[in-house]
């Protein structure tokens, strides 16, 4: 990237030296170069120079060599009697007449830092004090701590943006976004020039910020000023382009919007059912299995609102299809949305109530009194007794996660999509929007390190849901036999 004379002037570097700040990983590195030194040759093997190292003009891989040769103290031995010849496509033939030739041209060997320039990778983008200040960069009044938790705090509107010329800045800190990087060497007003296939890997561990329709917001980091904190060790950002959940275009918003009407309209539902829960001041009620199925009757009309309004592609479906995904899909959302309402109804350790639906819930520890109304009440409850333990521990599992509505909305999604996939109707598109809406959502809210754990153990939920409803269907399928007259939720379909 050329300078202007006026920042060339401006820089605090003498002649012999350029400015290398090295990434991350301690392969790439960036070099601030006087414009005199542009389009000229390395003089030890011809190739394109990169600015002065060690005294004399020279490219990386020379200034490379030759440092590590000072720095490890290396002896070489020459084969042909010092005769070699040097270029840059047999520089690396005899490295003792590439050293020797290194010395007669003028590199100085007093200029290798020991102690400040040790071999191996760089595990910090550091600058000096006097760096610092020829590049005037001041320190950030910004005080940065990771933080594990999702937060709705965010950025304040001191960060202001500039997409037009890929920088963000605010109280002197430059933003520089992780994506579109071959633009960012286009870049005029920056001092530094950018090696563009290494600025993912030097942004990528850094703390991630969301563009969100021209603006920048964040999810669990809040910036602020002042008496706010921004909680992470890093000052140094990366940008991460994520769907707006605020624009219902969404596939996810949709989703998000589809289970708080279900979780409303079920709340209405209870009413019609209790009139005299208005009354009531206990909301919740232990309840018998009879209940339960009228309950889930009523909820079914629910789901299938929730399908039509909010999930894609399921009104091009044919009718035969739409019931078929309906059944299927039904009893695993259900023990989804009970094992979600039980973690925010009860949400103390070892609580062994399991939320049925609004205003419902049963005892794990009394499943006779939910089966009363059945012929032999304790057969019937004593043959559940292995769902209902796998139900309580995918509950527990779900409390210390602290599943939130959007994740939710998301496993409802997939599992949905996954149901279809058996009735060969296929959108990969829509599930892979999914999939895309709730790991950006992640990464704004637990960050990378965290997201790839959090989306496995999100997933493996679903297996426990598709375990739940097996070994329910077949606890059904031996109650029915002892019992002609066991209601089931579907038994008219």
């Amino acid at each position: 990237m050329d300078l202007t004379k006026e920042k060339a002037s401006s820089t605090k570097f003498p002649p012999t030296q350029s400015l290398i700040i090295e990434s991350t990983n301690g392969n790439d590195s960036f070099n601030i170069l006087s414009s005199s030194t542009e389009g000229k040759l390395c003089l030890i093997c011809g190739q394109m120079s990169h600015g002065f190292h060690f005294g004399i003009l020279a490219c990386r891989a020379c200034a490379a060599f030759f440092r590590r040769t000072v720095v490890e103290n290396k002896t070489y031995f020459c084969r042909q009697n010092g005769q070699c010849t040097i270029k840059k496509e047999m520089r690396n033939m005899c490295r003792a007449c590439r050293f020797d030739h290194c010395i007669r041209l003028g590199m100085n060997k007093e200029d290798v830092q020991m102690n400040r320039d040790p071999i191996g990778k760089r595990n910090k983008i550091s600058l000096n004090e006097e760096t610092k200040d020829s590049l005037d960069i001041k320190s950030p009044s910004i005080d940065l701590t990771w933080s594990p938790k999702p937060k709705n705090n965010f950025i304040s509107s001191n960060i202001t943006t500039n997409f037009d010329n890929e920088i963000i800045k605010s109280n002197n800190i430059s933003i520089i976004p992780s994506l579109n990087s071959e633009q960012l060497l286009k870049i005029s007003n920056s001092p530094i020039g950018i090696n563009a296939s290494s600025l993912t890997q030097i942004t990528l561990p850094q703390t991630i910020l969301s563009i969100q329709n021209g603006s920048i917001n964040n999810g669990c980091f809040g910036i602020t000023t002042n008496n706010n904190k921004l909680e992470n060790n890093n000052s140094t950002f990366a940008l991460l382009t994520c769907p707006d959940l605020s624009n219902s275009s969404s596939v996810l918003k949709r989703l998000i919007d589809g289970y708080k009407n279900f979780q409303s309209s079920q709340k209405s539902l209870f009413t019609v059912m209790y009139p005299d829960s208005i009354f009531s001041e206990e909301t919740y009620r232990m309840v018998k299995h009879s209940e339960y199925v009228k309950m889930e009757r009523g909820c079914i009309s629910l789901m299938y609102s929730m399908l039509t309004d909010c999930f894609p592609k399921f009104n091009s479906l044919s009718q035969e299809l739409k019931v078929s995904a309906l059944r299927i899909f039904s009893n695993r959302f259900t023990h989804l949305d009970q094992c979600f309402r039980s973690i925010s109804v009860f949400p103390e350790k070892g609580n062994k109530r399991l939320v049925l639906h609004y205003g419902q819930y049963i005892d794990s520890n009394n499943m006779e009194y939910f089966f009363g109304d059945e012929q032999d009440p304790a057969q019937t409850a004593k043959s559940c007794t292995k769902t209902i333990k796998r139900f309580m521990q995918t509950v527990d599992r779900m409390k210390e996660m602290d599943i939130r509505d959007v994740e939710v909305a998301a496993l409802a999604g997939i599992i949905f999509w996954n149901e279809l996939a058996y009735l060969d109707v296929n959108d990969d598109n829509i599930r892979e929007s999914i999939y895309s809406g709730l790991h950006n959502n992640l990464i704004l809210n637990y960050g990378i390190a965290t997201t790839g754990i959090r989306l496995g153990l999100l997933l493996d939920l679903i297996h426990d849901f598709n375990l739940i409803e097996r070994e329910i269907r077949e606890s059904c399928i031996i109650n029915k036999f002892f019992n002609p007259d066991f209601a089931e939720v579907w038994e008219d379909a």
